[in-house]
């Protein structure tokens, strides 16, 4: 009876304990499936913090966002300059002056009144490779004319032209003019001639007779065009009495009369100056800056053949 106790016993024991290994089995199991779900909702949270960008960070982006919107849709500062100056040089308008000693009352004398200043409902120029327009072309003048190569707007083998030149002494330009065998030729004569108190419009007309009468014959069929003189400021007639406006004016009826007489055409490059234009003079205020020579090349394409 005692062993079969014990035996019972020993089952006993034995069932507890295969309960008791069950149970810690299942604690066990329960435990390691709680602590890799809390491993993995960390390594998740850890996640989406790297890749949710901070406050600072988001105000700083959106910032950043709007400067470039603003930057991209407001103009620059160069580019409120462009549209100036563009919107200046398309603006050319002819005031007529009448008053000694200013620019533009050398253009407004009968001599020129024939001819205008371009205005902005004309054509503008369809080439401003001035070096092609005029490549078969001469320009005979003195050191204003000279500008035309100085600045590079023209090929020096199309620039006749020489410091201090006048009536008296062409000759040697229209000499090299001949070799060049041009269909155009463009004279600006006469800033020197007029500083010679001697020499009088009527004078000065008879001899730039002469001087066209011996460019046709030296080159035949050449196309003739005698251009205004330029008017001077009024410190230039401070220094030089002689020099001013009137007397440039009076000169510029003579070479426009001269021009009819010999069927040849005479240009009032003189109408391109007024009183709003001293800023392309330089300070001598007898010659031009670059700036003119632009206005006076246009000028030239579009009102020549």
């Amino acid at each position: 009876m005692r062993g079969v106790k014990r035996r019972f016993n020993v089952k006993k024991r034995k069932r507890r304990l295969a309960i008791a290994g069950i149970l810690i089995f299942c604690i066990a199991t329960i435990w390691l499936l709680a602590t890799r779900q809390t491993e993995q909702n960390k390594i998740l949270t850890s996640g989406r913090a790297e890749n949710k960008p901070s406050a600072v960070q988001t105000e700083t982006s959106a910032s950043s966002e709007k400067k470039e919107i603003a930057t991209s849709t407001s103009p620059t500062q160069k580019d409120i300059a462009k549209s100036t100056v563009a919107g200046t040089s398309n603006t050319k308008k002819t005031v007529p002056i009448t008053k000694k000693g200013n620019a533009q009352s050398a253009s407004s004398s009968p001599a020129t009144s024939k001819d205008t200043h371009p205005q902005n409902n004309k054509p503008q120029p369809k080439n401003t490779n001035y070096s092609q327009v005029f490549k078969k072309d001469i320009f005979i003048g003195d050191s204003i004319t000279e500008g035309m190569s100085d600045f590079d707007f023209l090929e020096e083998d199309n620039v006749c032209a020489k410091l201090g030149l006048n009536l008296n002494t062409i000759d040697q330009q229209i000499e090299k003019a001949q070799i060049m065998k041009p269909e155009r030729i463009f004279l600006l004569v006469g800033s020197n001639d007029i500083e010679d108190d001697g020499t009088t419009p009527e004078a000065f007309k008879k001899k730039y007779a002469d001087v066209i009468r011996k460019i046709k014959k030296s080159i035949p069929g050449v196309k003739i065009y005698v251009q205004s003189i330029l008017p001077v400021l009024p410190q230039v007639t401070q220094k030089h009495p002689i020099v001013n406006n009137d007397r440039v004016g009076k000169f510029n009826s003579a070479i426009q009369a001269m021009a009819k007489e010999e069927n040849i055409s005479y240009i009032n490059i003189a109408s391109l100056v007024n009183d709003s234009s001293k800023k392309l003079y330089e300070p001598d205020g007898q010659h031009f800056k670059s700036q003119f020579y632009n206005l006076w090349l246009d000028y030239l394409e579009l009102n020549t053949k």
